[in-house]
């Protein structure tokens, strides 16, 4: 019997979960969080960056990070 289908189950769930409850934290976190990819390229930018250096998230990812970063 092959069973198919997109949702994961045990710990893959147990992940998948994870991931959202943090993505949901920094989302709200009063504190700017950002992550760089090993390149130094901007990958996420939260709405407490957007306040504390004035830049939209939009216009944040994909950039280098700190050279991109002064606070407004």
């Amino acid at each position: 019997m092959t069973v198919t289908g997109s949702t994961p189950t045990g710990a893959a769930h147990d992940l998948v979960v994870d991931a959202d409850l943090l993505a949901q934290v920094v989302e709200v976190s009063a504190d700017a969080i950002f992550s760089e990819d090993l390149d130094g390229r901007i990958l996420t930018w939260n709405a407490a960056a957007e306040r504390l250096y004035g830049c939209a998230a939009t216009d944040m990812v994909g950039r280098l990070g700190w050279s991109a970063i002064q606070p407004a």
